[in-house]
Formats: structure tokens, sequence, C-alpha cells
């Protein structure tokens, strides 16, 4: 549909997601996606399942499952 199109997407849902990238989104109306790792929401850094279902429902992002958990490759 674009002839240059721009693909936007975050990994592991971090919450800086929610509280840094969603309202520059928001502002300049643009689309992401982001992709949650199920066993690692909540706590100090990464999204609630509120959080993830208010990007949800504002049609700005769409959520894809990223893994059930996610190993340290380090």
């Amino acid at each position: 549909m674009y002839e240059k199109p721009i693909i936007i997407t975050f990994d592991d849902g971090y919450l800086d997601t929610y509280t840094k990238a969603f309202p520059i989104l928001q502002k300049y109306k643009l689309k992401a996606t982001v992709f949650i790792i199920a066993n690692w929401m909540d706590g100090d850094r990464y999204m609630s399942p509120e959080q993830i279902k208010e990007l949800d429902s504002s049609k700005i992002f769409e959520i894809g499952s990223h893994t059930l958990s996610h190993s340290f490759l380090s």
C-alpha cells in the first residue's frame, strides 16, 4: 500500500513501550506491534496485563506473542 513503509515493533513487553513509546505514537498517529513475553508481565520492568489491554484497545498497537518465557542469551 505504501512505496516505502516503515514497520515499528517492540519486543518483550518492557514498561517503556507503554510509558515512552505509546505517547509518541499517539502524538504522531503511528501504529506499531509489540510482542509480549507472557510470563514476564508486571513488575518494575514489564507492562501489566491492564497496560497491554489499554495498548490493544487504542488501536495503535497490535499485540503479538513473543514467547511464554525467554532464555537469557548473553
